[in-house]
């Protein structure tokens, strides 16, 4: 009687669901390599490549270019997670930010954080590839 449910989206990224809509088609091959690869490159080498080392520049110590550039990194995702699903996947992006950074600084190379952001976006295809629906 007074119980409320909330339809949540299938997926919490429009790319996914427009990987779903257009599955066994060559275009969304191509989405899904540029999805895993060519994103989170591009996505790294203006984070950590440039905003990180930029805020480093300006006297930001370690922690706080990281922390910084892991905030405007979720912020920037803002529009494509669905407004249900803020509350979750902001924190959790911003969490995937500071690691991203931490292995910047750490391996001293974008190499790293990309290959860790490429595996992240991955795991997310292949985990929304076994949804039914």
């Amino acid at each position: 009687t007074g119980v409320q449910t909330c339809a949540l989206p299938i997926s919490g990224h429009q790319t996914l669901d427009l990987l779903r809509s257009h599955a066994g088609e060559t275009s969304a091959w191509a989405l899904g390599i540029a999805v895993v690869l060519l994103s989170p490159l591009v996505e790294e080498i203006v984070w950590r490549g440039a905003v990180q080392q930029a805020l480093k520049a300006l006297g930001f110590p370690r922690l706080a270019a990281i922390a910084t550039t892991a905030s405007l990194f979720a912020l920037i995702h803002w529009s494509a997670v669905p407004p249900d699903a803020r509350r979750s996947a902001l924190p959790a992006l911003a969490l995937l930010g500071v690691t991203l950074g931490w292995l910047m600084e750490r391996c001293g190379r974008i190499a790293a954080p990309w290959a860790a952001h490429a595996a992240f976006n991955l795991a997310n295809l292949l985990l929304f590839s076994m949804l039914p629906g």
